[in-house]
């Protein structure tokens, strides 16, 4: 049973024809084929003996049994008094298992096949072996020297009468019990050393060891240590290190490549796992991006794995003997830990994402697109299943390019949301992958903005139209017609007019008419929709079919509008011209007036002026005055007058 892989889903949804999609699509996979809950308190190792079908679980110091369950994690059974067991190792041949038992100073042979100890080989009071391995016919263990408190590498030879421990003290120094690790004939061992760690590695392939390299190297305290199967590199995960490390075993210097990283910032490796193949597998709890790496030929990631019941565990995984299932132990944040059983992990990932169509309306064929990625090479060619709403499409397979590109088109005759399921089945090398997708088909919407007057009389009306659609994807159909009712304000009726008919190419349409009588008249205009458009109206356009009026001329007789009576008509006789004097001015200024009217005469005809009652225009119209019903008001003070004349003075006596 596979769990579902939720970062492949892709939810989109597409609007009316408007390019409007949601993606959803994580970085990493969260999925387990099975899930099962550990009956531990702690935990140390884990061991894999696909060959009965079982899994052992040791608790480390304080505990007092071994754990075994099914390839599942259902609990089987507890092997009881194996106080402190600690590190796990299985024969050759896989019919016992080794335990090294921290708290019984010794190392416990458990036959795999009945699950009952065989036999119990001492290592000393106080020795506490932590670690077992098995490589060239002998059990090899660290452990604590009783001696001299140092750590200490032992060995066991399993086919003897009589099994004995026997320590190795030249098997280099070690202030602590090392941690060893095995393969293709290589015995590496590993104490940490602040912030580096102490290894040495030894050619056990003959059943004698012999030194290989022995240094300091970049690493901490080991929880993970392990020596790949063609005994040339050894792996070292520690969490003070920001990668897992990898080191020849010739000379512990740096292999190719060196790292293998495990994500994000702060990370830092607790656990990891060599197959025989090649594929190494390291997991982190802290960082970013914490979770499992897989690597392949590269020290670049091909699958990011995370995990929902928790983060690894220390030294918490282990690879199947079929080459294809992983296991992981993982904690929770209450303490609990789970078994999760990865059964294809090494299939690179594969997402697939899709793309809206760019509209979608009844009865016109729509396309959406899509696309399939991976991190090794796209399975161009391969053949992706398309449902619409659970049921297969008439052409139900789609193809994917070269470059992982595909489409998908299909044709709906009624509105509504359909839902189509894009899915990849996978192949050897790479996951399965699903995605979905939501399209809302609807019809276009139409408008018939206010229309251009061109011509609005008594007998012709005129005026020019567009039936636009919104967004203009889908041109109007052959024979669209727009209908048109006249209604006379005046009297409330409405007329039904002939429909116009609508140029496709340029959506417009021209209304004429010819009113009876003048008036005011409304427009009503209608469009009825087809199969992908909408229906519409508008009665916003009214025009008046009544004949502009003209103000006749105003006549020359007519009453002055300053005045307030009838203009006196410009002289029609000779000009004369008048010199108009004050009754009281003297005899020297009435002359002098005279002799200016006279000196008049000899002017131009264009520039002389005639004395009238009124002061004509050129126009022959009475020229307006200001307050012309007071009298002007003179700024010297007026002379007052009485009945009395004013006296002259005396006459000057005349001397004859």
């Amino acid at each position: 049973m596979r769990l579902k892989q939720v970062s492949l889903t892709a939810s989109i949804s597409v609007v009316a024809g408007l390019t409007t999609a949601t993606v959803g699509l994580t970085g990493s996979t969260a999925w387990a084929d099975s899930t099962a809950a550990l009956p531990l308190s702690h935990y140390s190792h884990m061991l894999v003996d696909a060959a009965h079908r079982h899994i052992f679980f040791s608790q480390g110091a304080g505990s007092t049994g071994i754990l075994v369950t099914d390839l599942s994690g259902a609990p089987v059974t507890t092997l009881a008094d194996e106080p402190g067991a600690t590190g796990l190792a299985l024969s050759a041949d896989g019919g016992t298992l080794y335990a090294a038992l921290a708290d019984g100073d010794a190392l416990a042979a458990i036959d795999t096949a009945t699950l009952t100890e065989s036999t119990r080989i001492p290592t000393g009071t106080g020795s506490a072996p932590v670690s077992v391995a098995v490589a060239g016919g002998r059990i090899w263990y660290g452990c604590t020297d009783p001696a001299g408190g140092k750590g200490v590498i032992g060995s066991v030879d399993p086919s003897a009468a009589d099994p004995a421990a026997t320590p190795q003290p030249s098997m280099s120094h070690w202030s602590a019990a090392p941690l060893l690790a095995t393969g293709g004939g290589v015995l590496a061992a590993e104490e940490p050393q602040q912030n580096l760690s102490h290894v040495a590695t030894f050619d056990v392939s003959s059943g004698t060891a012999s030194v290989k390299a022995d240094t300091l190297v970049h690493g901490g305290t080991a929880t993970g240590l392990q020596v790949t199967g063609d005994g040339a590199r050894v792996l070292l995960a520690a969490p003070q290190s920001p990668a897992l490390q990898a080191y020849r075993t010739s000379d512990l210097g740096s292999a190719d490549p060196s790292v293998y990283y495990t994500g994000g910032v702060g990370s830092g490796p607790n656990s990891l796992a060599g197959d025989t193949d090649g594929t190494i597998a390291v997991g982190s709890t802290s960082g970013s991006a914490a979770g499992l790496y897989l690597y392949a030929d590269s020290n670049s990631a091909e699958n990011h794995i995370t995990f929902p019941t928790g983060t690894l565990a220390p030294d918490g995984l282990e690879w199947g003997a079929d080459g294809v299932t992983l296991y992981a132990v993982t904690r929770d944040s209450s303490g609990g830990y789970t078994l999760d059983v990865l059964g294809a992990p090494k299939l690179t990932d594969t997402q697939l994402s899709l793309n809206a169509p760019q509209y979608a309306v009844p009865t016109r064929q729509f396309t959406f697109t899509g696309s399939v990625s991976t991190k090794g090479f796209v399975p161009a060619g391969a053949t992706l299943q398309v449902t619409r709403d659970g049921t297969p499409l008439p052409d139900a397979t789609a193809a994917v390019g070269k470059d992982g590109s595909f489409t998908v088109s299909d044709t709906r005759q009624d509105e509504g949301a359909y839902t189509y399921q894009v899915s990849y089945a996978g192949d050897a090398t790479h996951r399965a992958a699903t995605a979905s997708l939501t399209v809302h088909v609807a019809k276009l919407s139409t408008t018939i903005p206010f229309p251009d007057v061109s011509s609005a009389t008594p007998h012709s009306v005129a005026f020019t139209g567009s039936l636009l659609t919104g967004p203009n994807l889908v041109s109007l159909p052959e024979g669209a017609t727009v209908q048109v009712s006249r209604t006379n304000e005046d009297t409330q009726e409405t007329t039904q007019l002939p429909s116009v008919p609508v140029d496709p190419a340029t959506t417009e349409f021209t209304v004429t008419d010819a009113p009876d009588s003048a008036g005011r008249f409304t427009y009503h205009l209608s469009y009825a929709g087809d199969a992908t458009h909408q229906p519409t109206s508008s009665t916003r356009s009214a025009t008046r079919a009544t004949p502009p009026t003209r103000r006749p001329p105003r006549p020359r007789s007519s009453r002055c509008p300053v005045r307030r009576r009838p203009c006196p008509s410009p002289p029609t006789g000779p000009r004369t011209h008048t010199a108009r004097r004050p009754p009281s001015a003297p005899t020297s200024v009435r002359r002098t007036t005279a002799v200016r009217s006279r000196s008049t005469r000899s002017r131009p005809a264009a520039r002389r002026r005639w004395s009238s009652p009124a002061p004509w225009t050129a126009r022959g119209t009475c020229r307006p005055r200001t307050n012309s019903a007071a009298p002007r008001r003179s700024r010297r003070p007026s002379r007052a007058t009485t009945a009395t004349p004013r006296p002259r003075p005396p006459a000057r006596p005349t001397t004859r």
